[in-house]
């Protein structure tokens, strides 16, 4: 998964419902091996060990600590636990997001102080243009 690539299908978007999150996990390119068997390896395993670091990332658990976790497992339960990592992951950053959007106060009070930052930058830069060209600023 990569967020440069244009196919919507390969990344994970921060906001995206968790629904759709775990979908795409649980279509996630695998490898094609007559029985599954979970290890890391990046040149025989890509598919495997994207889903291995994922849910390394997601859970904070080293991926030498995870395959152990898979050694008897298909590869539905390692995709499932990744889409259930990773949409633990993600919710409260979506809750905080809505919270934050859906208060017009204070996004008001940020727009607000933004402006007043940057008219503050705006005129000390305004101010040196002047100086430097020989014009008399303004009152």
């Amino acid at each position: 998964m990569s967020k440069s690539d244009t196919n919507p299908n390969n990344f994970i978007g921060l906001l995206e419902e968790p629904k759709k999150v775990a979908k795409k996990i649980k279509r996630a390119v695998t490898d094609s091996d007559e029985q599954a068997r979970i290890y890391f390896d990046r040149n025989e395993k890509p598919g495997v060990s994207n889903l291995l670091t994922l849910l390394s990332l997601a859970t904070g658990k080293s991926v030498d600590a995870l395959v152990p976790e898979y050694e008897d497992k298909m590869y539905g339960h390692l995709k499932g636990d990744v889409a259930d990592a990773v949409v633990a992951l993600i919710e409260p950053i979506q809750q905080k997001f809505h919270t934050l959007r859906d208060d017009r106060a204070y996004l008001d009070s940020v727009m607000k102080a933004g402006a007043e930052r940057a008219s503050e930058r705006a005129a000390k830069t305004l101010r040196s243009v002047y100086d430097a060209v020989g014009f008399v600023a303004r009152p």
